[in-house]
């Protein structure tokens, strides 16, 4: 087997095991050159949680990004295909090695995957404040109780 296809299909293999960074894939496939803050708008995510998503997916080689002054745009790499048919060179490859398990026993990548919409965010029920009355009053049950 190619150690260099090998090493490609881990480090694509690895940057797309996350079910958040097959979204952020999936909706720049749909959505080429797109701006950091309509992923995490349609993705309801953090931009700082997308920005780091889309740091590893870049460093992987999965996207690219173009700055345009305070902007950056995102694509899917040209070689996002040859990623794809490395892995399942890899794959096929290591399944007739018995030392590796091969990939269609875990994750298997076939091009874009639809996974489900992430749950709304809850929103934390905050406390009333409670009145310098009601601060008394605790104070001295808690003198007297003690």
């Amino acid at each position: 087997m190619d150690y260099n296809k090998a090493n490609i299909a881990y480090t694509i293999a690895a940057a797309l095991a996350h079910p958040l960074r097959m979204r952020i894939v999936n909706y720049i496939q749909d959505n080429p050159s797109t701006k950091v803050n309509r992923i995490y708008k349609y993705l309801n995510i953090e931009q700082s949680v997308t920005s780091k998503h889309l740091s590893l997916l870049k460093k992987a080689n999965i996207v690219t990004s173009i700055t345009e002054g305070k902007y950056r745009r995102y694509s899917i790499s040209d070689n996002y295909d040859n990623y794809i048919t490395a892995i399942a060179d890899a794959n096929y490859n290591m399944s007739t090695d018995k030392k590796y398990i091969p990939l269609d026993r875990g994750i298997k990548i076939v091009g874009k995957i639809d996974l489900p919409d992430p749950p709304p965010k809850k929103k934390k029920a905050k406390k009333p404040k409670k009145t310098k009355a009601q601060q008394i009053v605790d104070n001295l049950n808690r003198k007297f109780n003690s």
